[in-house]
């Protein structure tokens, strides 16, 4: 296994602005995956070695139990993997790409991360057969990405401070005086604005987004630390990821989440194959079973919302039909400096 270490950090919206201008790549004809079968992607990953090079932003736990699975189905497979955060490992494989090489197989990250790669020309489409049933929504046309699972964007109460009757049903319900201070959001909550402002209509979107900035929410740093402050009723409601919501619920915690916002904005992760991979045949066999009914119900199990449609939520009394997802679209990250400006001038005081 490759250094968990932090190699390089840019600040992220500065990275799409440095590829626009300096960024050019030999790499620009990219290859086109040809359809192939599962026993020549395995025959052809023998010969290979087994081996090959995952450079992503899952955590050490999601990546220990995808192995595990994977070596069960494929003993001869084996990763090597670098991860760190999104940013940060799109910038080495940016970093690396100026030098002349292409070191990764699979590209694991976040949407954005997955589009500026795109951009810069470090992926190659592949039409996973697994993903022939995913909505089109949430896989790239050409194939350059496909989602693996959603961070849903939900927001969640304290049932010891607020009672289900008395949660907010839709995104408007926030705008009612009870709330004022009493919500609380991450600093840099830009992919859930820029999403939220397509969802709605621009105008629309506008108009609610700074009528909830006037009712002066609490904004923290984290997901999680802000997920916890919920838990210990700091405050009441928050915008938190539902997979964590879920944990701290299996733990006895009292929290819960709105089901029935209209949208649900869901953050994709999602996976793509390398321009040049080394070991093209493994790299493909790896995305193949990560997009896999049993991939996905890896990631059901560690409570995130699988993309596959038959694959449900970890309760498995909910049907996830009913939440409406809108996803993030990965092209909103070449607006990423405009939005996050917009963002910190509307909820950073």
């Amino acid at each position: 296994m490759t250094s968990d270490r932090i190699i390089i950090r840019v600040p992220f919206v500065l990275i799409w602005r440095r590829l626009l201008l300096t960024l050019v790549l030999p790499f620009a004809l990219t290859s086109v995956a040809v359809a192939q079968s599962r026993q020549e992607l395995i025959e052809g990953a023998k010969r290979e070695g087994g081996e090959f090079v995952l450079y992503t932003s899952l955590s050490i736990g999601e990546i220990s139990r995808l192995q595990q699975a994977l070596e069960k189905q494929h003993p001869f497979l084996k990763a090597k993997f670098y991860r760190a955060s999104g940013e940060t490992v799109l910038n080495k494989a940016l970093m690396e790409a100026r030098a002349g090489q292409i070191l990764f197989d699979v590209f694991f990250n976040t949407a954005f991360p997955v589009h500026l790669a795109q951009k810069a020309n470090l992926l190659a489409p592949y039409h996973s057969p697994e993903a022939l049933g995913y909505p089109d929504a949430f896989r790239h046309p050409q194939g350059y990405w496909t989602g693996v699972y959603n961070n849903c964007y939900v927001v969640a109460y304290n049932t010891k401070l607020v009672s289900p009757s008395a949660a907010p049903k839709r995104w408007e319900d926030l705008l009612h005086p009870r709330w004022k201070k009493q919500f609380a959001l991450d600093r840099e909550e830009f992919e859930w604005y820029g999403a939220m402002l397509s969802a709605m209509g621009e105008e629309r979107g506008r108009t609610f987004m700074k009528a909830l900035a006037a009712q002066e929410p609490l904004v923290r740093k984290g997901h999680t630390l802000i997920a916890q402050h919920l838990v210990a009723g700091e405050f009441p409601l928050a915008l938190v990821y539902a997979h964590r919501i879920e944990e701290f619920k299996q733990k006895g915690a009292p929290v819960e989440w709105v089901t029935t916002m209209d949208p649900i904005i869901a953050g994709m992760r999602t996976i793509a194959l390398s321009v040049r991979p080394k070991s093209p045949n493994a790299a493909k066999l790896f995305i193949d079973f990560v997009l896999s009914r049993e991939g996905q119900t890896i990631f059901r199990d560690m409570d995130r919302i699988a993309v596959r449609p038959e694959i449900g939520l970890s309760d498995s009394t909910f049907d996830k039909s009913k939440l409406k997802l809108y996803p993030a679209s990965p092209m909103l990250a070449d607006r990423g400096e405009a939005l996050s400006a917009e963002f910190r001038q509307l909820f950073i005081r």
